[in-house]
């Protein structure tokens, strides 16, 4: 089992136990991190959803058995559910207190069908049009773009592509809101990358092979341009 296999399994149910996940747990480090996170904002969810009935409440319910206590009812399982989800919401949008590094390794693994190689290029007029939603433009060939969408990191609407090289597809987000004093180093399980500072924000290149995504953030970094 890989790290991929593993991360989406647990995403699909966060209190599996099986014995090859076991295995991979114990043997990975980030995965079993990975974990411990995924668990906690599941135990957070259950916590949340155990919305406390005012006192007296079910003795007034039981009694006054009319319509209009059925839709205060209601009202009541509404709201609760409102506030939740966009408790819930609000910690996901913002990357729930992880660093720089861990937010963009756990958006990467939120989207693993973009890490299949493919052979088609995203048109240029597309493209473009994806990256001025976001203030943002590049210079340069973009033939080896694959998919380009704008994604939710860290509370900010992001751009979110994928380069396609000879060993395989690259991630690259473009973080205008994140800025850094030096280059962030990514060494993860079945990923090598890093996160630069450029004029404006900062890039993460990340991809299986060090020296493919150096040479994908060298030639990023001169030809991304922000809007100021």
């Amino acid at each position: 089992m890989n790290c991929i296999d593993y991360r989406r399994l647990l995403q699909s149910d966060p209190g599996h136990r099986g014995a090859d996940s076991a295995a991979h747990r114990l043997a990975c480090q980030p995965c079993a991190r990975f974990t411990e996170e995924l668990q906690q904002q599941d135990r957070q969810l259950r916590d949340a959803l155990m919305v406390k009935m005012p006192d007296g409440l079910e003795a007034r319910v039981m009694l006054a058995a009319t319509s209009r206590a059925r839709s205060r009812r209601r009202w009541y399982s509404i709201a609760a559910g409102a506030v939740v989800g966009i408790a819930i919401s609000f910690a996901l949008l913002t990357g729930g207190g992880r660093s720089l590094h861990d937010s963009v390794v756990a958006h990467i693994y939120h989207e693993p069908e973009l890490l299949l190689p493919s052979d088609d290029a995203m048109a240029t007029p597309q493209l473009s049009a994806v990256l001025k939603r976001a203030g943002v433009a590049i210079n340069g060939d973009t033939s080896n773009v694959s998919y380009a969408g704008l994604c939710f990191f860290r509370g900010h609407l992001v751009p979110h592509m994928v380069v396609q090289s000879d060993s395989g597809p690259v991630t690259v987000l473009l973080l205008p809101d994140e800025q850094i004093d030096e280059p962030i180093a990514i060494d993860e399980p079945g990923f090598a990358g890093t996160i630069v500072p450029v004029r404006g924000g900062s890039v993460a290149v990340v991809g299986n092979e060090a020296d493919t995504t150096r040479e994908v953030s060298q030639r990023l970094v001169s030809a991304v341009e922000w809007e100021t």
